[in-house]
């Protein structure tokens, strides 16, 4: 899925993996954290809208368009970001997944990759 969005971006990756591409900041994140006495972990999920890329592949549909009533075409990239509790100094990026959601005719679910 990374491929696919670094490929959109005009990027090219080749066999990096998005965890892959994360692993060095996410060592130094946990370095960061056990400097702490406690931290913070913040969780948030977005979509990447990449509606107007139509030779783009790979890509689910995210949350439907309120005037359209259609989802648009993108990815979800769900992060968990970590922060001290004093004053809420950002220590990095403790995880990120980036998937597409595929439609499921009746279900609202979402399908990883």
């Amino acid at each position: 899925m990374f491929r696919e969005a670094a490929q959109a971006l005009g990027q090219d990756y080749r066999d990096e993996s998005f965890e892959n591409m994360l692993k060095p900041h996410r060592g130094q994140t946990i370095a960061r954290m056990r400097g702490q006495s406690v931290v913070l972990a913040i969780q948030d999920t977005s979509e990447l809208n990449f509606n107007s890329l139509n030779a783009c592949t790979g890509l689910g549909v995210n949350g439907k368009n309120s005037s359209k009533g259609a989802g648009s075409k993108g990815l979800k990239l769900h992060s968990t970001f970590v922060v001290n509790d004093d004053g809420g100094l950002p220590l990095g990026v403790l995880r990120s997944d980036c998937y597409a959601r595929k439609s499921t005719p009746g279900r609202s679910n979402s399908k990883r990759h």
